[in-house]
Parts: C-alpha cells; sequence; structure tokens
C-alpha cells in the first residue's frame, strides 16, 4: 500500500472541507502547500518526456520545467520554520 500524504486528493479534500464548513477558512494555506509539494515531488521523480500531467513530464529544452523549478526554490527559500534558531539547526537525518 502507498500513503500519499502530501497529494493532490489531500488537497482536494481540505479544500472540500473548508467549503463544507468542516475546517476553518485558514486551513487553504495548508491546501495549497500540500498542493503545491506534491507538484513539486511529481516534477523531481519526472522520467518519462511526456507525463499524464505537465508535472510529470522530465526536464527537457523544450519545455519549462527548469523554470518552474527555479520558482519552487525560489518558494522553499522564502519558508520561515518557528523555533529554529538558523537554517543550520533544522537537520535531516
Amino acid at each position: 500500500m502507498k500513503l500519499q500524504v502530501l497529494s493532490h486528493s489531500v488537497a482536494a479534500g481540505i479544500s472540500t472541507q473548508i467549503g463544507t464548513h468542516q475546517l476553518e477558512p485558514e486551513a487553504k494555506a495548508t491546501a495549497e502547500f500540500t498542493d503545491k509539494l506534491d507538484t513539486l515531488f511529481d516534477m523531481l521523480n519526472s522520467t518519462k518526456p511526456l507525463g499524464e500531467k505537465p508535472a510529470r513530464r522530465a526536464v527537457t529544452a523544450d519545455n519549462d520545467v527548469t523554470d518552474q523549478l527555479l520558482d519552487f526554490k525560489n518558494w522553499v527559500s522564502l519558508w520561515k520554520f518557528e523555533g529554529a534558531r538558523s537554517m543550520s539547526a533544522i537537520k535531516c537525518e
């Protein structure tokens, strides 16, 4: 079984629950974050020139995947981590 926590389906579910007032409107930021990470993961896992959705297309000279990845790089650079004294204090193992 494959678990996909950061997926388009999860983002859509959060958006649906906002629309039905089961979640507060502030949850929209979580839905958008989840959807963006899903797209980024798709782009980083792409291997074929033509995927079923644009984010699943491999980087080629004929598409704008490189530009999109640079946009994601800029987006990630804006992240703030609460409680972290510095970026070097954030450990990934």
